[in-house]
């Protein structure tokens, strides 16, 4: 679906892979934007795709959608061990003049299908 939104993005992950991958959005509640995304996975079923099997998700995030920037309204925050064990959280700029919810979702599908080749 192109113009998917956030909200859509993420009901359909949860009915098409269940326990495999997730996404969850914390919102403000003022704005109604999110302000984190956490995104679970098993590590066991959802493998780093090459070329991006070396690369933190801070850097494949980055590097893939905001090479650009100098400054993107949204970032994965490094914890090595939460990432290992099937986590990933992403810090949302929302109150950021570039906020854009079609790049939200673009960044996580990235995320699902290029980078953990998720299936």
């Amino acid at each position: 679906m192109e113009n998917q939104t956030l909200d859509e993005y993420i009901v359909g992950i949860k009915e098409a892979h269940k326990f495999n991958f997730s996404v969850v959005a914390i919102s403000d509640k003022v704005t109604g934007r999110p302000a984190i995304i956490e995104i679970r996975f098993n590590p066991k079923q959802c493998k780093m795709k090459k070329p991006y099997s070396t690369m933190y998700p801070e850097d494949y995030i980055s590097e893939r959608f905001f090479q650009d920037k100098e400054a993107p309204f949204m970032y994965a925050v490094p914890d090595i061990v939460h990432f290992n064990q099937g986590a990933i959280e992403i810090k949302v700029l929302s109150c950021s003049e570039d906020y854009d919810e079609k790049t939200i979702v673009k960044v996580l599908k990235g995320i699902e299908t290029e980078y953990l080749n998720v299936q």
